[in-house]
């Protein structure tokens, strides 16, 4: 059951000094916790500004992860400069399992924090970011939250260095040999993942998200002959765009993301 969602209207601080622009706004009170966003001061080596969504949330309050199963809220996060989109890679910290009644779902039962990374243009003097998270106790609040950063008037401030620095180091490594996912099968209305996790690594968990939406049931796990088999149940056809599935391959502490394509 949902409430009606919250709507934020939050105006980044910014602080007189350089042309770096690192900002952060004030924390804003939700139900069940806070949320604010800060930004680096950049660009990177790379030409991107980094930034992150943290939500703060209190005890038995909990939110999702970028495909939370069949019920939830992913979050959803745009950025536009002078009313235009810009390209935004929303990074996500390995989620765990998690269940409430009947419900399983993966996210996150404690604060976390989305990372940014975004090309934003040279002569753009501020950002917008628009947030869309649900936030859950016993029924899920969707909170709807839109920042203003202003880019060209402000100065680096070590802890929102140190946020952002932290929300991306959080993040999944890269997916590599003898960590990761080696093929995807649909067979008799499952899909199928075969993985290679680091031997005596427990416990052993996959998500799995489809740009289909939420189309796959939480796992059975199965070792086998060093590798883990992973049996999920198909809701729906994955063909086409639908068939490239991100995945989070966790193992005991550590984890890696990558992409497989369902055959």
């Amino acid at each position: 059951m949902f409430e009606r969602p919250i709507t934020l209207a939050v105006a980044l601080v910014a602080f007189a000094g350089g042309p770096v622009f690192a900002a952060s706004s004030e924390w804003e009170q939700i139900h069940g916790g806070a949320v604010r966003v800060v930004v680096s001061a950049g660009p990177d080596a790379h030409g991107r500004v980094r930034g992150a969504l943290q939500v703060d949330l209190a005890p038995g309050w909990k939110t999702y992860w970028l495909d939370p199963g069949a019920s939830g809220v992913p979050p959803t996060i745009s950025v536009t400069a002078n009313g235009q989109p810009i390209a935004t890679e929303i990074g996500y910290p390995p989620p765990g399992r998690h269940s409430s009644g009947a419900d399983v779902w993966a996210g996150y039962d404690g604060p976390v924090a989305f990372t940014l990374s975004m090309q934003v243009p040279k002569t753009a003097p501020a950002i917008d970011v628009a947030v869309f998270v649900g936030v859950c106790q016993e029924i899920c609040i969707p909170v709807k939250a839109d920042f203003h950063v202003e880019l060209n008037s402000s100065a680096s401030v070590a802890s929102v260095e140190q946020a952002v620095d932290e929300a991306f180091d959080r993040l999944p490594a890269e997916a590599k040999p003898g960590f990761q996912v080696t093929n995807a099968e649909i067979r008799s209305g499952s899909l199928v993942v075969e993985a290679e996790t680091p031997t005596g690594s427990q416990p052993v968990d996959l998500f799995m998200a489809s740009s289909a939406g939420p189309v796959l049931g939480p796992p059975a796990a199965q070792p086998e002959n060093g590798r883990t088999i992973f049996t999920f149940p198909l809701f729906d056809k994955l063909t086409g765009d639908a068939a490239r599935l991100d995945y989070t391959l966790v193992a005991g502490e550590a984890a890696v993301a990558g992409t497989v394509i369902a055959k």
